[in-house]
């Protein structure tokens, strides 16, 4: 719905993102290969030629995956996740 917050994890317990966002809700979450921490506003570019860059609060990160919140005026709060490999992740 327009406008409304929505919580965007995956329905699958054993999926494999699920892990790393059970692990931001209990505070541990594992910091990113540049020392940022959940909180940290960031970019997320991929480091190919298409380099469209993707700004949020970073939610979680491991050592394949990267999580980021970011609002947007049509879809309302989206988590969105992005592999490690293949896109660079620094601070805004």
């Amino acid at each position: 719905r327009r406008g409304q917050e929505h919580d965007h994890h995956l329905p699958a317990a054993d999926g494999p993102y699920r892990s790393v966002l059970a692990e931001a809700q209990r505070g541990r979450i594992a910091p990113a290969a540049s020392g940022l921490r959940a909180g940290t506003e960031v970019t997320v570019t991929p480091d190919d030629n298409a380099r469209v860059t993707v700004t949020g609060t970073l939610v979680a990160a491991s050592d394949s995956e990267v999580v980021i919140r970011r609002r947007d005026e049509q879809a309302g709060e989206l988590h969105i996740h992005f592999p490690r490999l293949g896109y660079d992740l620094v601070a805004a």
